[in-house]
């Protein structure tokens, strides 16, 4: 089992390293190929539009096939395809084709892979947010290590370096199994039901509802960043020492988890929204880099509350058939979906209002996400509530019968 853990936490690690060493600089090499702010956006809109597509595709086809190692491959084969036309075949028409087809592809494959490490360590509640630590951990020294190259050496180290960690990754999936737990019965595991049956799952619904809106007040920022940068008086390596500082905060929180777990995940996620306001207010004040790094920091400490929350949330209230479509959409509200709707508008209000405008309305969705959650909050302590009078029941009628034989 610790073989396992270990393949894992390298799965991790370089898949993240990848995100890190070429989509995590798109957004600065777009901007040194002259795509405005409004252009930039409708490409990153389309792309978290087919990220979307692709989550409710792939993780629907996971759960009913059992096919999270598949999957894991498909999407690395087609982050290298993907990497070699970003190399070989660099234009602005291209790119708007090929984005969007890359998100469709392989954005699911942090999820399935969260996925995956839960199912094959079902005795540990804390083993997907421990191995994702080391995701955080390489991305923030890819980030900073590929941000100072960029100056010196180009955008040409973008693929050599994603290369290196697309290879290790797809080598590690190979010597691992399908799933090191319980696997559930094949024709369970193709019941139908899906989204109707999800939408019954009240915790769950007003959990996607707050990550969404939470995705609404960090996204336009985190794609508009290196702009918000340059505005203050940062660049392209700002950028990377931005991340950099973010994920060594966030790294902790996730790789201690567990501990953090004798707060409730309700709770988490009231702490994880106001963290991620912090992040919008800071950005919005912001007159130097340094600033805008604490807002970062702020939304990683936000980052680091709310995905083990989520992730505990999803595996205490949705049935394991459907964890996947769920760990997915989750994930999608947070990510793609939120994204996309901020892509559409994000940029055009940067270029419109500056960040100060910008940054008014994502204050303005955060206040929204901080409702949901604190339903969230009360839908629990009602469940709680509801559970302990059904067991103290139960008890007074176990009692009341022995006494009657």
């Amino acid at each position: 089992m610790r073989k396992t853990f270990i393949r894992f936490c390298v799965m991790q690690a370089c898949w993240w390293g990848f995100q890190a060493a070429m989509p995590g600089f798109m957004t600065a090499r777009m901007a040194a190929q002259g795509i405005g702010a409004a252009a930039m956006g409708t490409i990153l809109a389309a792309n978290l539009l087919c990220v979307f597509l692709g989550c409710l595709f792939w993780g629907r086809w996971v759960d009913r096939h059992q096919g999270s190692r598949r999957y894991y491959l498909i999407g690395n084969a087609a982050a290298l395809l993907s990497l070699l036309l970003w190399t070989f075949a660099d234009s602005v028409p291209l790119l708007m084709i090929q984005y969007p087809l890359f998100g469709f592809l392989t954005g699911a494959v942090a999820t399935v892979l969260d996925a995956w490490v839960i199912a094959s360590f079902p005795e540990r509640r804390d083993a997907g947010s421990r191995s994702r630590s080391f995701a955080t951990l390489t991305y923030a020294f890819v980030m900073l290590a590929t941000g100072r190259l960029i100056p010196r050496l180009g955008y040409a180290v973008m693929p050599i370096i994603g290369f290196s960690f697309l290879a290790v990754s797809a080598l590690a999936a190979l010597g691992q199994s399908e799933v090191s737990g319980p696997v559930l019965p094949r024709g369970q595991a193709g019941q139908k039901g899906g989204i109707r049956e999800l939408l019954n799952v009240r915790v769950w619904v007003l959990l996607v509802g707050g990550m969404f809106f939470t995705g609404m007040c960090a996204a336009p920022i985190n794609n508009m960043k290196v702009l918000i940068l340059e505005s203050v008086g940062g660049d392209v390596g700002s950028l990377g020492l931005d991340s950099f500082v973010g994920c060594m905060v966030q790294a902790p929180f996730l790789l201690f988890s567990g501990r953090l777990q004798r707060i409730s995940a309700g709770k988490r996620l009231i702490l994880g929204a106001m963290a991620a306001m912090g992040y919008a207010v800071m950005v919005m004040i912001a007159r130097a880099p340094a600033l805008v790094t604490a807002g970062t920091i702020l939304n990683n400490v936000s980052f680091g509350l709310l995905y083990p929350a989520m992730r505990q949330m999803t595996e205490e209230n949705v049935p394991a058939r459907l964890r996947n479509t769920a760990h997915s959409l989750v994930d999608v509200a947070y990510g793609s979906l939120s994204g996309m709707a901020a892509s559409a508008w994000g940029g055009m209000v940067m270029g419109s209002s500056g960040k100060q405008g910008l940054t008014a309305v994502c204050i303005a969705f955060q206040c929204v996400s901080l409702v949901f959650c604190t339903l969230v909050l009360l839908s629990q302590s009602r469940g709680r509530r509801g559970e302990g009078l059904a067991r103290r029941a139960a008890g007074t009628l176990k009692r009341e019968l022995r006494m009657m034989n």
